[in-house]
């Protein structure tokens, strides 16, 4: 049983401008997530959020994103989990032409 004080809050802030490979990287991050079977995740744009508690059947949606609108991608998951998809998105981040921030926070009971 995974208690609720080993869950983090990640927070990654993105422009929907950026991309990786030819793809937005919001939807490299989708990817990832689901591809790490992570628990909790939500994609948020200013004008339309969107909460995926079980991403397998949205794998191949396509947001359609204004390119000026800023991205909010919270994942909600155990510390190791939060903590390798941290690592495995980190090159993918570092290719962002507008900059990105990331924040995570403890979830306390």
């Amino acid at each position: 049983m995974t208690l609720l004080y080993d869950q983090l809050r990640l927070r990654i802030y993105l422009n929907a401008v950026d991309e990786t490979e030819g793809e937005n990287i919001y939807k490299t991050i989708e990817k990832e997530a689901i591809r790490l079977q992570l628990t909790n995740f939500s994609i948020h744009t200013k004008d339309s959020p969107g909460y995926v508690p079980n991403p397998a059947p949205y794998a191949e949606t396509n947001l359609d994103l204004s390119k000026s609108l800023p991205i909010l991608i919270e994942i909600i998951d155990i510390r190791h989990n939060v903590e390798k998809i941290i690592k495995n998105l980190a090159p993918i981040l570092s290719q962002t032409i507008k900059g990105y921030l990331i924040t995570s926070e403890l979830i306390t009971p």
